[in-house]
């Protein structure tokens, strides 16, 4: 009899203990530690001789400095893009720089496309790649600036000014239906909440 009894003891203890282990809380998660951002690629000294670069007399090195800038996201990259719209030499870089132009956006991009669209020695090419560049950035305020280029001499130009003014009009009309859906999605919401209360109060 007392073996049994020991042994029932023995069975409890182990029991217990199994038990405590099996129910213990697990360890907390070690701390998330943030890893520190890498140090930038260039020094400021080192971007300085990049855009002066940029002014290099040969037209590759100007394009490969102003491309450069952009893709390191550099603060002196719009001023270099700007500098190269309206004073570049050739017209082969001005209209890549367009291109590069063209990604970005705010009023400070659309009125320097709009300076170029202005300037009457800009040629039709350039020009309407300008234009592209507009409907890219989707600004509406521009519009009056491109219904001007409808005078334009060359046809082309007058063609692309109102594929420009469509653009931005689609572009309208999807930011008036997005934000007639989100309208839609909050009222759908607080329909929701006050549903809930009317709920709670019946109960």
């Amino acid at each position: 009899m007392i073996k049994i009894v020991v042994i029932v003891l023995v069975f409890a203890v182990c029991g217990f203990f199994a038990a405590r282990s099996f129910f213990r809380k697990p360890p907390p998660p070690p701390p998330v530690v943030e890893p520190s951002p890498p140090p930038p690629l260039i020094t400021p000294e080192e971007e300085a001789k990049i855009v002066k670069a940029s002014r290099d007399i040969d037209a590759d090195v100007r394009w490969e400095a102003a491309q450069l800038l952009t893709s390191l996201k550099s603060p002196s990259a719009n001023a270099v893009l700007f500098e190269r719209l309206h004073k570049d030499e050739s017209l082969d870089v001005r209209l890549k720089i367009t291109g590069l132009i063209k990604t970005k956006t705010g009023a400070d991009v659309a009125e320097n496309l709009v300076l170029a669209l202005k300037e009457p020695a800009n040629p039709p090419e350039l020009r309407i790649a300008v234009l592209q560049a507009l409907a890219a950035v989707g600004e509406m305020g521009v519009i009056p600036q491109i219904t001007d280029c409808l005078k334009d001499a060359n046809e082309l130009v007058r063609k692309e000014a109102l594929r420009t003014i469509n653009s931005l009009n689609i572009l309208r009309e999807a930011e008036i239906k997005k934000a007639e859906m989100e309208r839609l999605r909050l009222e759908a919401e607080k329909g929701t909440t006050e549903a809930e209360k009317e709920v709670r109060k019946m109960r």
